[in-house]
């Protein structure tokens, strides 16, 4: 007698099911499909004895749309067909990572901060791994040289730089493209136009990538939250299922030398003037942040998009509340829809 043919999803392909609808993430491929809880509910178990079955589950009252669906995960590589699915374990969420911060940003008001060389030095040590420099004027190639020069050393693999656009900087960038292969991404914003420049070595590698943005950007932009900040990969999936995925291994430093989880904060944990980044992160209260998860804020534990999406806690809709929906998100789950966003200037953080 031939087995019975079960229909499994793939194990990087999971289910997070919203109070409206639900959203199949594909954690290999980079990809999502927003499907109705309904057919969630007769897949829960992941483990479906042929289309009859399903349609016997449903009382054959959707056996079109059903069969639809299933065929769609097929052809689409979301599934498979098997007559042993307990062949197949499930997939580990637990997140970790082997270092005290992971990602940090600095803000600097124009000119390199004289601290600027000891923080990095000190990133690396920690185990940082991702740095963002943030200058709210122009820089010039003098600025972009100092800082290569400070980081030539040191074990960054992902360097991005954010600056006030200068009608010179492409160019001179251009020319001096072999020098700045350490900066992944480098930012111009209040540009005349948006446009990317890829910067490739005579090979045809990818050295760096060269963004435009019309927007002007200033401490006040971090927070947003649409349809450009999903990332629906393992990493940030594993994170949110127990941190916060904005701020968790964190450590910023705003134009004042505060040191910060984020530079829109208003709690400093001290200037890095007087401090190292080692003492700030183990102060009372600098963590408590770190382990704010989506399942436990108002609204996204309700939202279908929440285990791909970034979260902010320095914008939050109502200030006095440490689980509060991000004030720079306009989605609401129980109507499935984007409206105007509703951003608010008060850091959750008074002072």
């Amino acid at each position: 007698m031939k087995q019975p043919e079960y229909f499994l999803f793939f194990e990087n392909c999971l289910i997070v099911k919203g109070i409206n609808r639900s959203l199949l993430v594909d954690l290999q491929y980079y990809r999502y499909k927003l499907i109705p809880n309904l057919l969630l509910d007769l897949l829960k178990d992941s483990k479906i004895i042929t289309i009859e079955d399903i349609n016997k589950k449903s009382k054959y009252q959707y056996d079109e749309g059903l069969g639809k669906y299933i065929t769609y995960f097929l052809e689409h590589d979301w599934g498979f067909m098997t007559e042993k699915p307990d062949y197949f374990p499930k997939l580990d969420l637990v997140w970790d990572y082997p270092g005290i911060i992971s990602n940090s940003i600095i803000d600097i008001e124009s000119d390199i901060p004289i601290y600027l060389q000891k923080v990095l030095r000190e990133l690396e040590t920690i185990g940082c791994e991702a740095i963002q420099l943030r200058f709210y004027k122009a820089i010039n190639i003098d600025i972009l040289s100092t800082i290569n020069l400070y980081i030539s050393n040191l074990a960054f693999p992902f360097i991005e730089i954010y600056s006030l656009f200068d009608r010179n900087i492409e160019e001179l960038i251009k020319k001096n493209s072999n020098e700045f292969t350490r900066f992944r991404i480098l930012n111009f914003y209040n540009s005349p136009e948006d446009k990317t420049i890829i910067l490739k070595n005579k090979n045809g590698v990818n050295l760096s990538t060269i963004r435009f943005y019309k927007e002007k950007i200033d401490i006040n932009s971090c927070g947003k939250v649409d349809l450009s900040s999903f990332i629906p990969d393992l990493m940030l999936f594993t994170e949110s299922q127990k941190h916060n995925t904005c701020l968790n291994r964190k450590i910023s430093i705003d134009v004042n030398g505060e040191i910060k989880n984020c530079p829109s904060m208003a709690k400093s944990y001290g200037n890095i003037k007087d401090i190292t980044l080692k003492e700030a992160i183990e102060k009372v209260g600098f963590k408590d942040v770190w382990y704010i998860h989506k399942d436990q804020i108002e609204v996204c534990k309700d939202c279908e998009f929440r285990h791909i999406c970034t979260d902010c806690r320095a914008y939050i809709k109502d200030p006095n509340n440490i689980y509060s929906k991000p004030a720079k998100c306009s989605y609401d789950p129980y109507t499935a829809t984007w409206g105007e966003e509703n951003p608010t200037n008060n850091p959750l953080y008074g002072q």
